[in-house]
């Protein structure tokens, strides 16, 4: 658990950010590390969401193949 909350410090969420996401979306607790930061990579730095954006909002569970291949459609 420690290391997937440092995982979203290091892309600079806040506390109480990582908490609400946390309280909204339980499931990420079975997510991979990996999976967080390539996930959190991708909405952050390619499209550019803020943790604010994010922390209610199911992302995390998404498919990036699929997300990424939908939009080259």
């Amino acid at each position: 658990m420690d290391k997937k909350v440092a995982t979203f410090r290091s892309f600079g969420w806040s506390d109480s950010e990582i908490v609400t996401t946390f309280h909204t979306q339980p499931c990420y607790f079975t997510l991979s590390e990996a999976n967080i930061r390539n996930k959190l990579d991708y909405y952050m730095n390619k499209l550019a969401w803020e943790p604010a954006h994010m922390s209610t909002r199911p992302l995390l569970t998404y498919s990036l193949e699929k997300i990424e291949s939908d939009s080259e459609d």
